[in-house]
């Protein structure tokens, strides 16, 4: 009985991990499959930005690289920072927390001294 409650159990956690992966792998290809990541509009769109922008980048970002993705936005938004981190991929803010923290904090900082 324990052994059949162990297998079940088992099999429970390898489903629950199954059915997890491939959720998050529906909502990686709903995002990187989307047209508003290829949007023709968007180089345009830009522009309109007017609130301070602060960039965080990664490095290593293979699913928005920094050239061309990350560039652009930054040349496009006006007055935009680019602050590219150096170990990072596509979630910084995950990679290098800390570093991300005082990125942000700076800019707050100098943003709003610069009112």
């Amino acid at each position: 009985m324990m052994r059949t409650l162990r297998v079940v159990r088992a099999q429970l956690h390898a489903s629950l991990a199954l059915a997890l992966q491939y959720r998050q792998g529906a909502a990686l290809a709903r995002v990187a499959w989307n047209p508003y990541l290829y949007d023709p509009l968007l180089r345009r769109r830009l522009a309109r930005v007017t609130a301070p922008t602060l960039l965080c980048w990664g490095a290593h970002d293979r699913l928005a690289p920094l050239e061309p993705c990350g560039n652009t936005w930054a040349k496009e938004i006006p007055g935009a920072r680019l602050r590219v981190f150096a170990e990072s991929g596509h979630v910084p803010h995950l990679e290098e927390p800390q570093a991300v923290a005082e990125a942000v904090l700076d800019f707050c900082r100098s943003t709003r001294d610069a009112r």
